[in-house]
Formats: C-alpha cells, structure tokens, sequence
C-alpha cells in the first residue's frame, strides 16, 4: 500500500486523495476485526461509521480499484459481524436484505463473494434453528466453493455446517454430507 493510502488509528487515511469507499472498506474490516474479538460496542461503531462514509459517497467519485463497496457490502458485513457476535436474527435480518438487493449473479462482485454470503446467511438460519433453509443455502454456495479451491469458503462452510450438529440425523443433512464430501470437502 502506498504511503498516501496508509491507514491510520480509526481507519482514516494519511494523505490527500480519500476515497471514501476506501474508508468505508477500512471500517468493514475493523468491524469484522472487533466482532471476532467480541466487542459489540466496537464493532456497532465501526458498521456505523461505514454506512454513514457510504451513504455520504457520491457514485461518481468510486475508484477503479475499489469497485465493489456499497451499501449492500455493509449489510453483508453487518450480518457477518452478527455472526461472529453470536447475534443470530439481526444477522439473518441483514443478510437476506443484502441478498434481495442484489439483482442476480452479476450484481456480485464474484461467484465466490456470493457463496461467502450464503455461507453466513447459513449460519444465521442455523442458529435461529431452521436447519432446511440453512441446508439450502449451503446447498447452493458448495458448487463455487468445492470449484475455487477456496480455503475460506471451505472454512466458512464448515462453520455453517457445524451449526447443524443438532440435526446429523436428519436426512436433508445426511444428504448435504454426501454433497460435501463428493465436492471434495471434508465434513
């Protein structure tokens, strides 16, 4: 990273030219930073920060290099934050709203991205105990992971498979197993 980009305390940055897509990217990871870590009050700040650095940001101005933050990121993240802070329906809440904003396949900015949201919206569901729709959007990132090669799509599916402990018996999950292992990932 250039010395002109380099972040400093609170995700601002050092230098003349700030983006604010490129802050509001700063607060995201901040956000996820201080969600694995478990401070809520931290992450609940940054995610704020974020949508008010987004809300603020003029289409126009995005960079070329940074093409991908929007609003719905931010929701993403927030679910994602929700997540690891063990937040199930907030999580849930925010992930389907990201999922319902964007059109299609093509509004992500990858296949791969699109199965990191399925993936977390599948924990969601399993923590708020509907292990169907968790089969089913677990079901349908497992493709594009299994084809990546994706060490952290595979992780997260693993996550979100681990929340189903509670129903190994059932047959949809027996049936995700197979699917899991036929995709070449280890239950």
């Amino acid at each position: 990273m250039s010395a002109s980009y380099a972040p400093c305390r609170h995700g601002r940055l050092v230098g003349q030219v700030r983006p604010p897509q490129a802050i509001a990217d700063i607060y995201l990871w901040q956000a996820l930073a201080y969600a694995s870590l478990g401070n809520e009050q931290r992450t609940t700040e940054a995610l704020e920060r974020a949508a008010m650095t987004i809300e603020a940001a003029t289409p126009s101005n995005k960079p070329e290099w940074l093409p991908n933050v929007s609003m719905t990121t931010v929701q993403e993240t927030i679910g994602c934050s929700y997540i690891r802070l063990g937040k199930a329906r907030p999580a849930a809440d925010e992930i389907a709203r990201a999922l319902k904003s964007r059109s299609g396949d093509t509004d992500y900015p990858s296949r791969m991205h699109k199965s990191m949201v399925l993936t977390w919206a599948s924990q969601a569901y399993a923590m708020l105990k509907e292990p169907d729709h968790a089969v089913g959007l677990l079901q349908e990132a497992i493709p594009t992971v299994s084809t990546s090669k994706s060490v952290r799509g595979v992780q997260e599916i693993r996550k979100a498979r681990a929340a189903l402990r509670p129903w190994e018996s059932e047959p949809f999950v027996r049936q995700l197993d197979g699917e899991m292992r036929t995709a070449g990932i280890t239950v």
